[in-house]
């Protein structure tokens, strides 16, 4: 059965059972719970007011209210859904909106500020195009230069690297922007045994593989090197202790060209976190996978800055890879 049909059968339904339940003389269930028989409903009127109020509600509601109650909402509604609903959801082609979210703890962040870059130059345009993320984390850049397409992201907040994302194709209203905070960055240093220099920044990011319906894919054992180089690339593994993935040694490639089982990105989680990148344009960042590590895709970062994380997605494409391109003696280890 088709989903539209089954929304429409079901909402139908419920007008059904509704209507029943005025006739067999159950009263109006004003604690819009799922049953009319409670002994603790309500007595008094309906405390619903919106007159497209839920499927739960009364029997004179539109029997084609969706069950979300927005049957009018714009099929691009977005996360922020505010009070005016669609006041701010339409995103047209010079706009970007989405969500601020922590890195590591996938939380939302009111009130940092965000920066459209050239997604070509990594430069801040001229004038600059900046918002700052509502209390539920939600932002939205409007009058980006006409005919970009894509866009670099910039995050900033108090407590937080300068967080980078570049890529983003613009039109988009259910973006994810991601910062990394300056106490994630220190333990991340701590964990692989190095020292940060502010005068340099970190250039981290995912290999993916994209199925057949779209979706990304983690790549394992996947080997990724930078041009220019930088000081160290490090690759993930899981911390039943931190209970999260950091950064290991032991997931380094002993023989560049040559990785063995269990080496280069995690099957489960294909991070990596390049340290000490210099600031300059034009990096580009190569993963090498597949059996005999002949695979390749890249990714070109735009720009680094000093004191600052840039993450990116090395991604295979389906079309020129039919398949998931790790290894098959790839492990987690």
């Amino acid at each position: 059965m088709g989903k539209n049909l089954f929304w429409v059968l079901m909402v139908l339904l419920m007008g059904v059972f509704a209507v029943t339940a005025a006739f067999v003389g159950c009263g109006d269930d004003d604690d819009d719970d799922n049953d009319d028989a409670d002994v603790d409903d309500d007595t008094g009127a309906d405390d619903d007011t919106d007159a497209d109020d839920d499927v739960n509600d009364d029997v004179n509601d539109d029997v084609n209210d969706d069950v979300d109650d927005d049957v009018d909402d714009d099929v691009d509604d977005d996360v922020d859904d505010d009070v005016d609903d669609d006041a701010d959801d339409d995103v047209e082609d010079d706009e970007i909106a989405g969500l601020v979210l922590d890195f590591k703890e996938r939380t939302i962040l009111a009130g940092a500020t965000v920066e459209a870059l050239d997604d070509a130059t990594g430069n801040s345009f001229d004038p600059q195009v900046l918002g700052t993320s509502d209390e539920n984390g939600y932002v939205k850049l409007v009058d980006i230069p006409a005919g970009k397409g894509a866009v670099g992201i910039k995050v900033s907040k108090g407590g937080y690297q300068d967080t980078i994302q570049y890529h983003f194709t613009t039109g988009g209203g259910d973006e994810e922007f991601l910062a990394v905070s300056t106490a994630t960055q220190t333990l991340l240093a701590g964990l692989m045994g190095i020292q940060v220099d502010d005068a340099k920044g970190f250039a981290s990011g995912g290999v993916y593989w994209v199925n057949d319906n779209g979706e990304e894919e983690y790549v394992g054992c996947a080997e990724v090197t930078s041009a220019p180089t930088v000081d160290e690339i490090h690759y993930f593994v899981y911390s039943a202790l931190l209970q999260t993935y950091v950064p290991s040694v032991d997931r380094d490639i002993a023989t560049p060209g040559d990785p063995q089982s269990g080496e280069g990105t995690n099957p489960e989680r294909s991070y990596f976190v390049g340290v000490n990148a210099d600031p300059g344009s034009n990096y580009t960042i190569t993963a090498t996978a597949g059996d005999d590590n002949d695979l390749t895709a890249t990714s070109v970062i735009p720009q680094v800055f000093a004191d600052s994380v840039v993450i990116t997605t090395v991604l295979f494409q389906n079309e020129d890879f039919a398949t998931n391109p790790t290894a098959s003696w790839c492990t987690a280890k």
